[in-house]
């Protein structure tokens, strides 16, 4: 298994995708946006040339606080979970983000969803709580 930073150069990668790591479709387009934009990151695992793992994460920059490297979505594919992908995907993610500036990382989770609290621990992220609120843009 290989992890590859995601670019222009190598975006086809995603044609050949396990149906379990993403939540939806991929967008052409929104695919190109991403891999475009400064300190937008995304990083496949790669398997006989077969998409089994993504991480996609974030920059963010503040004026009053450390640069913090935002974790946005994790998938591994069922076939594979609980092989040391998603591990793999994560240090390679912090390693980048230290390259970027990043001090801190950080992730949100469900908390109902076990599988992702119990994952986050034992790679030593620290559970803080929180309250999330979101909505539509009008």
């Amino acid at each position: 298994m290989k992890v590859i930073k995601l670019s222009k150069c190598n975006s086809e990668l995603l044609a050949n995708v396990d149906k379990d790591i993403f939540d939806g479709d991929i967008s052409s387009s929104r695919l190109a946006e991403f891999v475009n934009t400064e300190n937008h990151i995304a990083l496949v695992a790669v398997h006989k040339e077969l998409v089994i793992g993504q991480v996609i994460a974030y920059v963010h920059r503040h004026i009053d606080s450390p640069t913090e490297l935002y974790i946005d979505n994790l998938g591994v594919s069922l076939d594979f979970r609980r092989k040391g992908v998603a591990t793999k995907l994560i240090e390679a993610l912090c390693v980048i983000g230290k390259s970027y500036g990043c001090e801190d990382v950080w992730v949100a989770a469900e908390v109902d969803n076990e599988a992702a609290l119990s994952f986050y621990r034992a790679v030593k992220l620290e559970m803080v709580p929180a309250v999330v609120f979101d909505g539509t843009l009008r």
